[in-house]
């Protein structure tokens, strides 16, 4: 990318192409810096993806299960499609925060955990961030994991619950309770 030249200082004098061009190239390359497109693409705002799960999930003991999510908040950049409703598809590539959160239903004592795969499903192989929550006492919980990342486009991401209580287990929706945002946050 562009390094990003100094602004012009600007005179009472008649604009010349060359300046305009100048000025140009340098809100292009402020753009890009910004939300990793370019004016041309015709985004002017960051890539940002929310999804959430709407209904309750029970999750069979001792078994990781990959989420399927139901509906999105937001979407600025396509990453996520109903059809592919476990998978969210980076799109620009660039550095990226990922949150995950679930949350239980209240249950039996035993491990929770919120799982973030890139690029599969394979475990541990492809798991790039977890949080395990040991419950020493009955009671809903959550779980929140978080990843901070460089992503290639076509990169993609996946959420995942996990838990151990010796029987199936459900998740809660309360308010948007168990979801996952990617959020760009510079060019890569």
């Amino acid at each position: 990318m562009a390094a990003l030249s100094a602004l012009p200082q600007f005179t009472e004098v008649l604009v010349d192409a060359p300046a305009l061009t100048a000025l140009s190239t340098n809100i292009n390359a402020l753009c890009q810096q910004v939300t990793g497109k370019l004016p041309s693409t015709g985004v002017s705002s960051k890539p940002v993806c929310k999804v959430w799960q709407t209904a309750t999930r029970s999750v069979a003991n001792a078994t990781v299960a990959v989420i399927p999510w139901d509906a999105e908040l937001v979407d600025t950049d396509n990453m996520w499609t109903p059809g592919n409703s476990s998978i969210i598809t980076i799109q620009t590539a660039g550095w990226y925060d990922v949150h995950l959160q679930t949350v239980w239903a209240n249950g039996s004592l035993g491990q929770r955990t919120a799982i973030i795969f890139v690029n599969g499903t394979a475990n541990p192989a492809n798991v790039a961030a977890e949080k395990d929550e040991l419950m020493g006492q009955t009671g809903s919980v959550k779980v929140q994991a978080h990843l901070y990342d460089h992503f290639a486009a076509g990169t993609v991401l996946r959420g995942a619950y996990y838990q151990d209580t010796g029987g199936s287990l459900s998740t809660l929706t309360t308010s948007g309770s168990v979801w996952m945002s990617v959020a760009y946050d510079a060019p890569y």
